[in-house]
C-alpha cells in the first residue's frame, strides 16, 4: 500500500504572509452585512471593503502573497451588504403598495 499525499496550498504562500488588504476587505464585508441590516450605515463601509478588497486582489496577483480567497470573500459579503438593502426595501415597497 502506498499513501498518497496531497499537499494543498490553502491561501498561505510558504512564508506564511497574507495580504493586510484582503483581510481588511474580509473583515469590511462581514461588518457592512451587519451594519446593513440594522441602518444604512453599511453602505460606505461596503464600498470601502469593496475597493480595498480589488487593490489587495490585484497586489496578490503581482506578488507571491497569500489571502486570494479572503479578498474574494470580502468583495462577495460586500455586493451582498449593497444588494441586501435594495432588495428589502423593494419588498417593503411592495407590500406596502399591494391592495389589501
Amino acid at each position: 500500500m502506498s499513501t498518497v499525499t496531497n499537499h494543498r496550498r490553502i491561501n498561505r504562500t510558504a512564508s506564511g504572509e497574507i495580504n493586510r488588504k484582503a483581510v481588511i476587505s474580509f473583515i469590511l464585508g462581514l461588518l457592512s452585512i451587519l451594519l446593513s441590516l440594522i441602518a444604512l450605515i453599511g453602505l460606505p463601509v461596503a464600498v470601502i471593503g469593496l475597493l480595498i478588497g480589488g487593490v489587495s486582489l490585484l497586489e496578490i496577483r503581482g506578488s507571491n502573497q497569500g489571502g486570494k480567497y479572503l479578498a474574494i470573500g470580502g468583495i462577495i459579503f460586500c455586493i451582498l451588504s449593497i444588494i441586501l438593502p435594495m432588495i428589502l426595501i423593494i419588498l417593503a415597497y411592495l407590500s406596502y403598495m399591494s391592495p389589501t
